[in-house]
């Protein structure tokens, strides 16, 4: 079987369907509310110092989950933000 022998173009399936919508509705929120991913990330780095005061949530302050989830947030708003 020859590459060029390979038909490229397909229907679609029900999870190229759903996961485009999905797409769609995120990049429609992010374009309406352009900064509160920001915020959300800054919030969450917020949190990640407050948690360090309460010895129950160790591992949440060990690892600085809420930091790193804040940072990632963070620079996705803001890249998606400038693209859209």
């Amino acid at each position: 079987m020859r590459l060029r022998d390979i038909d490229i173009e397909r229907e679609p399936t029900t999870l190229d369907r759903v996961g485009g919508q999905i797409l769609d509705r995120i990049g429609a929120f992010i374009v309406r509310y352009r900064g509160l991913p920001v915020l959300v990330g800054a919030s969450l780095v917020a949190l990640n110092f407050i948690v360090q005061f309460f010895p129950f949530l160790g591992i949440l302050a060990r690892y600085h989950v809420f930091l790193h989830l804040g940072i990632i947030v963070g620079f996705l708003g803001l890249l998606l933000g400038e693209a859209l």
